[in-house]
């Protein structure tokens, strides 16, 4: 039960702190699109003026209407080719141009920082805290069960529903479940910010559908971020077996080496799993910068 009330209280940290930082990223982003959009505007009324110009004016035409009259389809391929030969052909910058929308703020890569945000404040909540009002009554009351045997978890959770523990046994499963969980993200962002920032670097764009994202992870790459996740893991649980480096005069949280194992095991299949959610647009954006 004492388990369950501070699960209770992380989650609800958690949410008013996600709360807080989506309001502010939402702020923010409705800035960054209005000065988007105000400079496409410029943009395209200098195009529109510099065909006036040339009289030729395209500003009657919408999207649907001006792409046949730039692009052919070629009857052996399919593939698109440009009209070169009509004179009058509008040029891209003269089509008018959809602007992107606030909810592109949310899908990635756009929204990478805030993922980061909201991981490493998630990750920071649910490890550490809560922290004990008064740490010496705390210490004094705490029943330690760490486990310095690999799998040793899995034995108790064993024991627990065999013994008719089953409320205690059921929370113990689902806290290994929910710790393999807890670092799938850090594969995922890990992996997702060193391919973004690589082709941001080679400027290449990246499609809606995840583009470079989708493409096979190299088997070195994969140990490089499962190593981070091990040396992370094993961070958190020094800082919670010295009682937050002192702050607590006891181990206040539990120790289990299995948690270094499932913690692994969870980075590891957010960097596997990355390209099945790259693929969902729901994630997946345009940038509108």
């Amino acid at each position: 039960m004492y388990t369950a009330i501070n699960w209770a209280m992380d989650l609800g940290f958690y949410a008013g702190f996600s709360a807080l930082t989506c309001t502010l990223w939402w702020i923010l982003g409705r800035r960054a699109d209005r000065k988007w959009l105000q400079a496409r505007t410029h943009v395209m009324r200098a195009a529109t003026d510099a065909a006036s110009a040339s009289g030729q004016d395209h500003s009657h035409l919408t999207v649907s209407k001006a792409l046949p009259l730039i692009y052919r389809r070629s009857r052996d391929t399919g593939a698109l080719l440009e009209r070169e030969e009509n004179p009058d052909t509008p040029r891209t910058a003269e089509i008018p141009v959809v602007s992107a929308t606030a909810s592109s703020m949310w899908r990635l890569p756009r929204a990478l920082p805030l993922a980061w945000i909201l991981y490493l404040a998630g990750l920071l909540i649910f490890v550490l805290l809560p922290i004990p009002s008064d740490p010496q009554a705390a210490c004094a009351a705490i029943l330690h069960w760490d486990n310095y045997m690999p799998f040793g978890s899995l034995n108790a959770v064993a024991d627990q529903l065999r013994d008719g523990e089953t409320l205690r046994g059921t929370l113990y499963a689902l806290s290994i479940v929910l710790n393999i969980a807890l670092f799938m993200p850090l594969g995922a962002l890990a992996e997702m910010a060193w391919r973004i920032r690589r082709s941001r670097k080679a400027s290449e764009s990246l499609p809606d559908d995840g583009g470079r994202l989708t493409r096979a992870i190299p088997t070195q790459r994969v140990l490089v971020w499962l190593l981070i996740g091990t040396l992370l893991s094993c961070l958190i649980e020094f800082t919670q077996y010295t009682g937050l480096f002192g702050l607590v005069p006891c181990t206040y949280r539990v120790v289990d080496i299995d948690d270094v194992i499932t913690n692994a095991l969870g980075t590891y299949l957010g960097v596997r799993l990355l390209p099945l959610f790259a693929r969902n647009s729901r994630f997946m954006g345009n940038e509108a910068s």
